[in-house]
């Protein structure tokens, strides 16, 4: 299974304990984001480390273990999706544009956000974290 990982699930994963983190570190599933995503975190790091009441080591081990359970899309494997996932989601929310583009790249089976924005186009599927529950819990 495939699934787009949007940042705020990435920060909800690295800022507590909790089940966003377990379901993000499922084995069977492959989580993919784009390689901005990097970009995004290091400008937030200050804020998630707070949230995690930890040190700058203690947030690079978090983050470590988050990274490398997510395949990074670069750009050019996922630009020629840009202009149609700018007709899917750039009029409702222009910062959601590359994960329908990497969604739509790599034949993803959806994206996983709590952005409720993505629940406004309807080519993508969109997953919340229950689901996910529900599709580990069947599978194992």
């Amino acid at each position: 299974m495939k699934i787009v990982v949007d940042a705020n699930v990435v920060i909800a994963a690295l800022a507590r304990q909790s089940i966003t983190k377990e379901v993000l570190l499922y084995p069977f599933i492959d989580y993919y984001t784009p390689d901005f995503l990097l970009e995004e975190l290091a400008e937030h790091e200050d804020e998630i480390m707070s949230k995690m009441h930890t040190d700058k080591p203690g947030y690079q081990k978090a983050l470590d273990i988050v990274i490398k359970k997510l395949k990074v899309v670069k750009r050019d494997v996922y630009i020629q999706y840009l202009g149609q996932a700018r007709e899917i989601i750039g009029e409702i929310d222009k910062e959601d544009v590359a994960y329908i583009a990497v969604a739509l790249s790599i034949e993803a089976d959806g994206v996983w956000s709590y952005d409720p924005h993505f629940k406004q186009q309807k080519v993508v599927k969109l997953f919340s974290t229950s689901e996910l529950i529900r599709i580990i819990k069947k599978s194992s």
